[in-house]
């Protein structure tokens, strides 16, 4: 789904080309400088194709050429109409050859940094969005009326977001999807201009040009979709400096500027290779007074402004990563938590109509209860990699891929090491979950050994596996019992287990890393611990 632009000519900053070559916002210098090293690198050249490759008008070409040529850098070959064939004298290739060692770019002419200052701070987006238009705008995603009103806010703010939770229910599609609120265009630069040296800016991949550019547009600008910066683990700390390719001379802008009247999304925060603190450390003045300070490699200063909305996802707890400094600078904190049996049926029926696949209510019934009996919570991942699964093994059978229930409830016996006691599928654990003598009523959990209950189990309680606590419950054999065979069995040691074992879930594993330190206090808690509000409350 993409949101289309109700009135893509509309944009806030439009400049106008320029009128002349006194009009122009760069030295006549660096023009000239330009126009020789795409003569050379072109080899023989005219002014029409160097009005596409530099992106000037004819009223500054012409008079460019005209310099050079009374200097004898260009040579005529021949003259088509109103337009000129040359190539370059021997002083041409001289002078060229002398410019390309401080910088070979040969590319659309550069703007001025006071005019990309004015462009950015002229497109900071307005928002106006409500429920309705949110839910519109991610309508392939299943999202709650409580998400959504959180969202919401915080986009309007466009103020740094901070989306936190257990891993697998969506923060990653959120975050990506957001750009499809905005309903304008803006324009990006090609390149700018910093006491003769170039710094590109545009970038095809998050700068996505319009089919149609208006008319009376500066060349040098391109009106875009608002842009979408996203990164993941492969983040370091040169990317957000600039770049200066040593070979060209020519800076890459770094990646904050790339996204600048967009969103930047840090995708797995805490997972980079650069610190999560020195990250953090780097971008502290940034989200505080919405300027970054970029330094070239000769050591000057330059100041850009940051009109970012960053927004970071991870599933680590967030006061392992940041501490309170720059939480306080973090206004929108949202917890995706682990969706409902409501919102999970949806996602599975969604999941099931775009595969083509039928499915009865006893079937899903089952699924919902397969994916609960070893997990903790319900993820919204697990409908498609289930589905995924199933599919992949019907083709490798070589037969139609369907969704029906076990034919057998064949109760098999495994040892879960997440939980260290023998379980059974479709059998209890073997424990009762009733009140102990040395449970702590102020804590709400056993002092002893205090341990989760039983998935399988209809109550919230906490149980201690002593056995003044709890005694054997007896075989209690449920009618929703799980089978051991068929393509169910395949998916569900494939989704669910760790080399091969089965009841080995990794959910333990994730419980730990998203759930705070013990020796550290705080309001936060992980997945499964509903009695503790979430940590932005």
């Amino acid at each position: 789904m993409t949101m289309l632009l109700s009135r893509p000519e509309s944009v806030a900053f439009r400049p106008a080309p320029p009128e002349n070559l006194a009009a122009l916002d760069i030295p006549a210098s660096l023009v000239q400088d330009l126009f020789l090293r795409t003569v050379r690198e072109e080899g023989q050249s005219s002014l029409s194709s160097l009005r596409q490759r530099m992106k000037l008008p004819m009223t500054v070409l012409e008079p460019t050429f005209r310099h050079l040529r009374q200097q004898q850098c260009l040579d005529v070959k021949g003259i088509q109409g109103d337009d000129y064939a040359f190539c370059l004298t021997s002083i041409g290739k001289i002078l060229a050859a002398e410019r390309a060692t401080f910088s070979s770019y040969a590319g659309p002419a550069p703007v001025s940094m006071e005019e990309y200052n004015r462009a950015v701070r002229a497109q900071v987006a307005h928002i106006h969005v409500h429920r309705e238009a949110l839910r519109k705008a991610l309508g392939d995603l299943v999202v709650p009326d409580s998400l959504l009103d959180q969202l919401g806010p915080a986009l309007v703010s466009q103020r740094a977001m901070f989306l936190y939770g257990p891993t697998g229910n969506g923060k990653t599609s959120l975050a990506e999807r957001l750009l499809r609120v905005y309903e304008d265009a803006v324009v990006i630069p090609y390149a700018l201009e910093l006491s003769g040296h170039i710094v590109t800016v545009f970038d095809p991949v998050p700068h996505r040009s319009l089919d149609q550019q208006p008319d009376g547009l500066d060349a040098r600008w391109v009106l875009c979709h608002r842009p979408c910066v996203t990164v993941g683990g492969e983040l370091v700390s040169e990317m957000l400096e600039l770049r200066a390719d040593s070979a060209s001379g020519v800076y890459a802008a770094p990646l904050q500027m790339k996204a600048n009247n967009g969103i930047m999304v840090i995708d797995d925060f805490g997972r980079q290779v650069i610190s999560p603190r020195d990250l953090l450390n780097r971008w502290i003045v940034p989200l505080d007074r919405r300027v970054d300070y970029l330094t070239l490699k000769h050591g000057q200063k330059l100041c850009i402004p940051f009109e970012v909305m960053v927004v970071f996802a991870t599933n680590l707890d967030p006061t392992d990563l940041a501490d309170e400094a720059f939480l306080r600078r973090i206004h929108n904190k949202i917890y995706v938590e682990p969706v409902s049996e409501p919102t999970f049926r949806e996602i599975l029926a969604r999941v099931l109509r775009a595969r083509r696949i039928a499915c009865d209510a006893p079937t899903a019934s089952y699924f919902v209860e397969l994916c609960r009996h070893h997990s903790q919570a319900l993820k919204a991942c697990y409908p498609s990699d289930l589905i995924d699964i199933l599919i992949w093994r019907s083709e490798y059978e070589d037969r139609a891929p369907e969704m029906t229930p076990p034919s057998s409830i064949a109760p098999r016996a495994y040892t879960s090491p997440a939980r260290g006691i023998e379980q059974r599928e479709g059998v209890s654990s073997g424990y009762e979950a009733r009140p102990c003598s040395c449970r702590d009523s102020s804590l709400g959990r056993c002092r002893r050994r205090r341990v989760q209950a039983d998935p399988t189990c209809q109550t919230d309680q906490i149980k201690c596996r002593g056995a003044r606590c709890a005694g054997p419950a007896g075989d209690r054999t449920a009618q929703r019992g799980f089978t051991a065979s068929g393509g169910w069995e395949a998916a569900r040691h494939r989704l669910f287990s760790f080399h091969g074992r089965a009841g080995t879930t990794g959910q333990a594993s994730s419980r730990r890393v998203f759930e705070p330190r013990r020796r550290r206090p705080t309001h936060y808690r992980g997945p499964g611990r509903s009695a503790e509000r979430p940590y932005h409350e």
